[in-house]
């Protein structure tokens, strides 16, 4: 322990005596420990700690071909299935919640009532639901979030009654922080008839209906039940469901995956991606520091001779060397540690908001256990490094104590720049692909203009609002008050704003159209809209009309087609005064609706989908009780938020507006993943580019500092300093040679593995494996250069007394 001390000592005087090496040194580490101190904090977070409840790996989750499920399917898998311990459905949907402050819309999740007993969360307050509740009762739980938001963390929130759509529900309990599921829902309510409420009121029995699929279903295994056996059953539960109604289940298959693997199982490779990239920095990081303590060592090579002379044995001279070593590695890990803490709350402030998990992200115990292994591992490879370079007393004393360098170590060193260089490359790679890839995602046309366009959401509760013609009473007289408002040029509605989300798909039927009797219905975005919904947002009308004054109850059913539907099931052909309908064709009443317009395709559920099919309805023949404002206007969302409540708030005190917003801020949302994903990796391309031009920055003056003695006697025989310079580029030229063609090779393969994640280029995208190398190069080349100039300033009468 003595000895120990005693080298800590002297490992500490050591640095301290070179406070320039000592401070690089540690900068250079703290960056790389730090990115990847953050990154795996998200995917710790998010991928790693799984679902936070009792024996997660059994909760399971029930997958379709159309993602959600109908009520009478459900209760048949209920029924029919030997592999869990219980069956549970779930729906998302926003409802108005109003009877304390001001009203507001949140983000609920009706739930059937054996949804926590599949779960089984724990709670902060009071309890959660089960079977045995009564449904003549509105019981709703809390997730803790919305308990502290809403209610200041009181306990006196248990027991209290809500308004939820003007009906009355009673808070019964508040889940602990983290038990909430899905992480969205600000509120758990139980639905009626066994199974989760529908979005809107159908207004008959649930459990009969079995062509609407509107809410998701999940599972926990029965103990002793395999995965494989449980998937195996619900694939035959799903045969036998097509053939016994076809119209309903027609080509619909299940399948089970982990609650786990659904939840984020989509998010595994970009975070991957961006952990391979902290990963490349810390090694780009670790490579300039080798060099560092390569360089250091040679400079007291006559030192470590000198000692070993007067009887120090090679693990002494270790010993001191992986102390030094480690201390260096500490303090970066601990300064990483320190950048990561201010680095994790600048990431997740650009983190996509809906991102599943991110309330888990943070510095645990884990991530920093994980850091501190990294920092010995680095400290322990740094230690070594230098014993592959040195040499014996006799031969420092030979060279007269200079600290001229050997082969093996300049061979070595070059290889780590090689290396840096690399990694560098690859990792730049990735961000140019990526880069290019934003680009082209956010230069699609989505079909509407985006410019001076304000959106806003507002949905009626259905028991003040009932029936097709009451909501038309609250919507037709604020779009009148808000058109008349100064600085808004008009105003329309839509039921589900494009790009914002959420959508709705329904089976339809052309007559005399390009589709085969007999098969399945195709399937069509729909939205209802308001006359000058098409005017507002620009989309263009290119036959026929839109909708007017005259298309309103009692009127013949009137729709608009999108360009792509026109073409695909009316080929050669005008599509106007066509019919189609959303009826099956078995049905002998079948309501048709005549087409009476084309328009332009736009793009509704992503910017990197191409739009399929689309009909739009006259909002007064098809009225809906949720509906979005879209207001071309010269004033920003701040300006004309207040007006819009005031107004709402003159029509229905009660009633309230949500996601006041420009609608090019929805479009840019709806790019929020790729963009998230493209910063970070630049980020650390760029600090890997930086930290490589550095790396051979150092490794072309260490070099050139070794050749002072001869590049004076070069200038004094008549050599041209342009032909020195050359000759010193030129050393530094070869490295980046190679380390380009290393770099653009594992690029290369990397692309590959994230080709899932471009959008409109390949993986060997032309242009970025040209210019990305040719700006590394430069990059690195112009570091050469400056380290040659520098050298040059040196007049050869210094450089020929240099020893």
């Amino acid at each position: 322990m003595r000895n120990l001390g005693s080298e800590l000592r002297l490992a500490l005087r050591s640095l301290a005596k070179s406070p320039g090496f000592t401070s690089v040194a540690i900068l250079t580490l703290a960056l790389g420990v730090g990115g990847n101190a953050v990154i795996f904090s998200l995917v710790d977070g998010v991928l790693l700690r799984g679902v936070p409840f009792p024996k997660a790996d059994r909760l399971v989750v029930v997958e379709s071909t159309t993602a959600n499920h109908s009520p009478a399917d459900f209760l048949d898998f209920q029924a029919e299935n030997r592999s869990f311990e219980g069956l549970a459905g779930y729906a998302i949907m926003r409802r108005n919640l109003s009877g304390r402050g001001e009203p507001e819309r949140i983000r609920i999740a009706s739930g059937s009532p054996e949804l926590f007993e599949v779960l089984q969360p724990t709670v902060a307050l009071g309890r959660v639901w089960t079977a045995a509740d009564a449904e003549d009762e509105r019981l709703v739980v809390l997730s803790h979030g919305y308990w502290q938001r809403r209610f200041g963390g009181d306990p006196a929130a248990l027991g209290q009654v809500l308004v939820l759509d003007d009906e009355p529900a009673r808070v019964i309990g508040v889940l602990d922080p983290g038990q909430a599921f899905p992480e969205s829902a600000e509120l758990f309510q139980l639905g009626r008839q066994g199974l989760p409420e529908p979005p809107f009121d159908l207004g008959e029995n649930l459990r009969g209906v079995r062509g609407l699929h509107y809410f998701r279903v999940l599972g926990r295994l029965a103990p002793g039940v395999s995965l494989e056996t449980a998937d195996q059953e619900m694939a035959a539960l799903a045969v036998a469901l097509e053939e016994a109604y076809p119209d309903a289940n027609e080509g619909r298959t299940l399948t089970i995956r982990t609650l786990q693997e659904s939840r984020f199982g989509d998010l595994r490779v970009p975070l991957l991606v961006l952990q391979g990239a902290v990963v490349l920095v810390l090694l780009v990081a670790g490579a300039n520091v080798a060099n560092l303590l390569l360089v250091r060592a040679n400079r007291r090579r006559s030192e470590a001779a000198l000692r070993r002379a007067l009887g120090a044995s090679r693990f002494q001279l270790f010993r001191q060397g992986f102390v030094e070593a480690q201390m260096l590695a500490l303090a970066g890990g601990l300064a990483g540690l320190m950048l990561a803490f201010w680095g994790l709350d600048l990431v997740l402030a650009l983190v996509p908001a809906d991102l599943p998990g991110v309330e888990r992200v943070s510095l645990s115990s884990r991530v920093i256990v994980s850091v501190f292994a990294l920092v010995w591992l680095v400290g322990s490879a740094f230690s070594l490094l230098p014993f592959f370079g040195g040499v014996s007393p006799g031969e420092s004393f030979s060279r007269g104590g200079r600290a001229t360098e050997s082969r093996r170590s300049q061979r070595l060193r070059r290889g780590l720049v090689v290396a840096e260089i690399a990694c560098a490359l690859a990792l730049v790679l990735g961000a140019g692909l990526l880069i290019r890839s934003l680009e082209r995602l956010q230069a699609v046309d989505p079909g509407f203009r985006t410019e001076g366009v304000l959106t806003a959401s507002l949905a009626l509760p259905q028991v003040r609002y009932p029936g097709e013609q009451e909501p038309l009473k609250f919507f037709e007289p604020l779009l009148e008050r808000l058109g008349s408002l100064p600085g808004v040029e008009s105003a329309a509605g839509v039921t589900m704003l494009p790009l914002g989300g959420s959508s709705m798909g329904f089976g339809f039927r052309p007559e005399d159209g390009a589709f085969a009797p007999g098969t399945r219905m195709p399937a069509a975005v729909y939205q209802a809209v308001t006359q000058d919904y098409f005017r507002v947002l620009g989309i263009p009308l290119i036959e026929g009309r839109t909708f007017n004054s005259r298309d309103g109850a009692g009127a013949p059913s009137v729709v608009v087609v999108n360009r792509t539907l026109a073409e695909r099931f009316f080929p050669g052909r005008s599509a106007r005064g066509r019919r189609l309908t959303f009826d099956d064709e078995s049905t002998d009443e079948a309501e048709w609706s005549t087409i009476v317009g084309v328009v332009g395709d736009v793009r509704h559920r992503t910017l990197d989908k191409t739009p399929g099919p689309q009909i739009y309805g006259a909002f007064r023949q098809d009225t809906w009780t949720f509906f979005s404002l879209v207001l071309r206007t010269s004033h920003s969302a701040e300006e004309l938020a207040p007006v819009l409540r005031r107004t709402v708030a003159e029509l229905d005190p009660v009633q309230p507006i949500s996601a006041v917003r420009e609608l090019d801020e929805v479009v840019s949302a709806s790019a929020a993943d790729p963009r998230f994903r493209t910063l970070i990796l630049g980020l650390f391309a760029g600090l890997a580019l930086v930290l490589a031009a550095v790396g051979i920055f150092g490794v072309v003056a260490y070099s050139v500092s070794q050749r002072t003695r001869e590049l004076g006697i070069r200038q004094v025989v008549g050599v041209e300093p342009g032909d020195v310079l050359r000759l010193i580029v030129a050393e530094g030229a070869r490295l980046v040679v190679a380390g380009v063609a290393l770099g653009a090779a594992a690029g290369l393969a990397l692309a590959h593995l994230f080709r899932q994640l471009l959008f409109g280029i390949a993986p060997s995208d032309p242009l970025t494996f040209v210019a990305v190398p040719a700006l590394l190069a430069a990059v690195t080349l112009g570091a050469s250069y400056l380290a040659a100039r520098r050298a040059m300033a040196v007049p050869p009468t210094v450089a020929l007394r240099q020893d």
